[in-house]
């Protein structure tokens, strides 16, 4: 206890110091250090605070600090005309710091401010003891902009300062008494604020600017229970805080009498505790509520008359019982009846001995307007004033007479008043006074008794009158002398109203969190415009205004790391919604078959309606990223719009626009009118990385705490690098077809070359203009496409994928029309036709030695697959060379021949039940027939050809039945 004691009445010096600037020269910033802080020291003279109710303690001790470490803040400097260079400009300092508040124990730390400025508030929520706050507020300082110091980030922990309190775990790695190897002062009955387990951030400059701490503390009681009537069952708990806030005064006065350590140290059996207890009762139904921090030293009578004149109370050690007793100056009807006076003593000719003075006050002596100063927590602790004033005294005196009063206990701006009036009352009324001497039946009064007086000569009967001082005088004498006031509350009370707000509003509304906000990795195309290498990792932001904000900052992390600041903007997007489901389109991509409507929800149609400019060409659309649009994934150029019934019509648009492809939307999905507003921020990323952004709000007022924004995560995959997936524009001579339904010999074609007919538009990434690219194929744009970057189109053939989905085959092709064949899906689906189909289309391409496939792809499901020519035949299998085909059993007597469109260069072989291997179709042949064959014979077939990449389709023909009775897929 010693050493606590010892270390917390240090006092502390801030000696405030300027960082050095980086010099002009291209040269990075050096780090400021530990010692170039000039952190306080520890000196004696300064008292450990003592508070009661909710106060702000404006000057912590620090009593330790370490721990620092530093941060590189770089910046992009133009070094010349092309080039650039990264310099470091300054350093983010982190820091641990201990500040000691008061003594112990604390009951809550509500609120902390830096400087003038709010870090945290935890008043709905208050931390108790060994309780944390995080804050993370980089801007809090002003950022990292030009002029600005930084901001602030941490956890701190709250140590209230009980008697049982344990180690700081932070504090026990760098602070030891003695050095280095002792034990770490726990600090019971110290109340300290701590780092929780990393130093604080306190900005990019060593100037550190104070700390202020509100906290909570309700006096402290051993109070007695059961010690004898009328005590028994007394319980102060209920009237501990007043008005949820301050302390009770008179468990303040209890406290101060009591305690030991730095109060009187009387027992309870030196108290009247019915009148304690009786008196904070009456407090606490009055609002008379008391906080206050003392900071200096202070004789426990001078803090016993100010607890005391708050309450408007009498402090005095009973004559009768030798117990210090607490008597409140009210009616006696207002007072509790456990401690109500009784009836009063009169004095009269019976009694008085002598009447030494008697004077009826002038007005010339009372005051008219009274102020009363104290500290408002209301309003930021604040000092200021409550008023009264009385209209009857000034026109009594025809002049204003005013007085100041100061009560240090209130911190309430509604008690302030009634203290006020409480005082005027006492003050703009002339009382009475009188000295008398009364005989030895007054033996018993006590200061603040009530008297009454009767004299004929003077006037006065059952004239009711306070004691302000008494004297027993000696037992020789039998003579009491008493010093008489006018009892106040004889006269009337005049009615009054809180003190009245003053009318002021911020104009500049508190920043809140956006409702729509969107960051996402930015395609080629954004980069392009703003920046000499587009193929670098970015992320666009973009947000809805709510307000009040001018714009927006953003900050990104990955990782554990701090959140920084990267980049900002000060345009917001507009965003409306689907009137009703988008598909995707059977038409070329920018004739939609019917026009869609976007609902004005929650932007305004005029708004919406004139952010797009339509009066340019498709081709500058594409070159500016004009009236772009973004509904789920897929980005839409507007090149035709309209106002519709109070709704926005897009009538002409390109749809899968820049590296996008064609969606399915829903009913009230979003739609982003992303031209309206929003930034691609400047901040580069590796690919993999996790990144973690917000998007704060900013105005005058400042920015968005960090903590109020929520998270969007990106995983950042090379979108820039990679290729735009084609356009679709025809399968089998349909328009951009989604079919239900398929027949694999629908395209154009024979035996051989039947299939899926697809013709498409390949789209580069090197080409600016973003429309040029889907009106006609990239290669017809560019003499360098596809050579230049080996662009293919891949497509993938799925079948089942709706039950057991299994990947046929992946293919590939540089042109602009190809062919899925149907021998081909039948050759990897054993022969068999598959029952659905998904066919997924996409880009693939070298950037940088690197192959990378396209961020979207096209997806073409169908559910229902045929093959008109092989329906009802019997499947014989896919066979490579020297492998036999399925067994065929025969279901009509006569011959069978084998057919094939194309000769092979081998021979094709028969082997009949089972039998040996013959030649059917020797080679340079189409066709072969076999011998006559019976009902129930079986029949194989196989072959022997070389032909890389072959595959055909035979067809088995039942002569007798004069049709095709199995079909068979020979391939190598």
């Amino acid at each position: 206890m010693g050493f606590l004691i010892t270390l917390l009445i240090f006092a502390v010096l801030f000696v405030l110091s300027e960082l050095l600037r980086p010099k002009p020269q291209m040269e990075d910033a050096k780090p400021a250090g530990l010692g170039d802080f000039n952190f306080p020291t520890a000196t004696e003279g300064r008292a450990v605070p003592l508070v009661w109710g909710t106060v702000r303690i404006a000057g912590p001790n620090v009593v330790w600090y370490g721990n620092l470490f530093t941060q590189a803040i770089s910046e992009n400097i133009k070094t010349g005309l092309f080039s650039s260079d990264d310099v470091t400009v300054g350093y983010r300092y982190y820091v641990g710091m201990q500040f000691a508040l008061c003594r112990g124990p604390v009951d809550q730390l509500r609120k902390v401010w830096v400087g003038d400025n709010v870090l945290f508030d935890r008043s709905s929520t208050p931390i108790v003891h060994d309780g944390t706050e995080s804050f993370s507020k980089p801007w809090f300082l002003g950022g990292d902009d030009v002029g600005g110091n930084g901001g602030m980030w941490g956890t701190v922990l709250f140590k209230a300062g009980t008697d049982t309190q344990t180690i700081s775990s932070y504090l026990s790695t760098y602070q030891k008494v003695p050095p280095t190897t002792g034990d770490t002062p726990v600090y019971r009955g110290g109340c300290y604020v701590v780092p929780n387990s990393s130093p604080f951030y306190v900005g990019n400059s060593a100037s550190i600017r104070p700390w202020k701490f509100e906290v909570r503390r309700w006096a402290r009681h051993d109070w007695p229970t059961g010690i004898s009537d009328p005590y028994s069952g007394l319980d102060p708990t209920p009237y501990y805080l007043v008005n949820g806030a301050d302390a009770n005064p008179a468990l303040v006065l209890y406290e101060i009498l009591t305690n030991a350590e730095w109060g009187m140290g009387l027992t309870n059996e030196d108290l009247d505790i019915a009148s304690i207890y009786y008196t904070a009762q009456l407090c606490y139904n009055e609002g008379n509520g008391f906080s206050m921090i003392l900071d200096q030293q202070q004789e426990a009578s001078n803090l016993l008359r100010v607890v005391a004149e708050q309450m408007d109370a009498i402090v005095v050690l009973s004559q009768i019982d030798g117990l210090w007793t607490v008597k409140p100056i009210r009616p006696t009807a207002d007072l509790p009846v456990q401690i109500q006076p009784g009836t009063p003593k009169v004095i009269d000719e019976s009694n008085l001995i002598k009447l030494d003075n008697f004077t009826r006050g002038a007005w010339d002596g009372t005051v008219n307007q009274l102020l009363l100063e104290f500290n408002d927590r209301g309003d930021e602790y604040k000092q200021t004033f409550a008023g009264a004033q009385d209209l009857g005294n000034i026109r009594v005196q025809d002049q204003n007479v005013r007085a100041q009063v100061r009560y240090p206990g209130v911190k309430d701006a509604s008690l302030a008043n009634d203290l006020a009036w409480r005082e005027l009352l006492t003050q703009s009324y002339p009382l009475a006074k009188a000295s008398v001497v009364v005989d030895r039946t007054f033996w018993d009064t006590e200061v603040g008794d009530i008297v009454e007086l009767n004299d004929d000569t003077l006037g006065v009967s059952d004239f009711q009158m306070r004691v302000a001082s008494v004297n027993l005088g000696s037992l020789t004498e039998g003579e009491v002398r008493l010093d008489l006031v006018e009892d106040i509350f004889r006269a009337a009370i005049g009615s009054f109203a809180d003190v009245p707000g003053s009318g002021w509003e911020d104009p500049l509304a508190a920043l809140v969190a956006f409702d729509y906000e969107a960051a996402f990795e930015s395609p080629r195309a954004f980069s392009s415009r703003v920046n000499t290498s587009p193929e670098e990792a970015r992320i666009w932001c973009g947000a809805r205004r709510v307000g009040a904000e001018s714009g927006f900052d953003s900050w990104a992390r990955t990782g554990g790391n701090p959140y920084a600041k990267t980049g900002d903007s000060t345009g917001f997007v507009l965003i409306g919604k689907l009137k009703a489901a988008l598909t995707k389109s059977n038409t070329v991509p920018w004739s939609p078959v019917t026009a869609f409507v976007i609902k004005p929800d929650p932007d305004d149609l005029d708004l919406m309606y004139d952010s797009l400019d339509l009066t340019l060409s498709k081709n500058q659309i594409g070159q500016q990223l004009a009236n772009l649009l973004k509904i789920g994934n897929e980005l839409f150029f507007i090149t035709g719009a309209s106002k519709v019934g109070g709704e926005l019509q897009i009538d002409t648009v390109y749809r899968g626009a820049i590296d996008t492809v064609q969606e399915d939307h829903a009913i009230d999905d979003e739609c982003w009118i992303l031209s309206a507003g929003g930034n691609l921020m400047p901040q580069t990323w590796v690919a993999g990385n996790v990144v973690n952004t917000k998007l704060l709000p900013k105005s005058l007022a400042g920015l968005l705490d960090i903590g109020d924004a929520s998270d969007i995560n990106n995983t950042m995959s090379k979108r820039a690098r990679r290729p735009y997936a084609p356009v679709y524009y025809f399968m089998n001579a349909v328009i951009l077809n989604y079919p239900a339904s398929l027949d694999l010999e629908a395209g154009a074609g024979s035996w051989d070359t039947d299939g899926i007919d697809f013709i498409l538009r390949r789209r580069d990434y090197l080409i600016f203009d973003e429309v040029s690219h889907m009106d006609a194929d990239a290669a017809t744009l560019s003499t360098f496409f596809p050579a230049s970057t080996q662009n293919v189109t891949r497509y993938e053939i799925t079948k089942d994928y709706a039950t057991t989905p299994v990947v046929l085959f992946t293919d590939e092709d540089d042109t602009t029309t190809w062919v899925v064949l149907r021998n081909k899906i039948l050759r990897y689906n054993a022969g068999a036709v598959p029952g659905s189909l998904r066919i997924r289309v996409y880009a693939r391409h070298v950037d940088a030695a690197e192959t990378l496939d396209s961020r979207d792809e096209y997806t073409i499901e169908i559910p229902t697959v045929t093959a008109t020519s092989l329906t009802g035949l019997f499947n014989g299998g896919a066979d490579s060379a020297g492998t036999s085909s399925n067994l065929y059993v025969v279901t009509s007597n006569g011959t069978h021949t084998l057919r094939i469109q194309t000769a092979f260069a081998n021979a094709i072989q028969v082997s009949i039940n089972g039998g040996g291997w013959t030649t059917l179709i020797a080679g340079g042949a189409t066709s072969g027939v076999t011998a006559a064959l019976t009902i129930g014979d079986t029949v194989a077939f196989r072959h022997s050809e070389t032909t890389a990449g072959l595959i055909q389709l035979a067809y088995l023909r039942d002569n007798a039945a004069a049709a095709d009775a199995a079909y068979w897929v020979p391939y190598v």
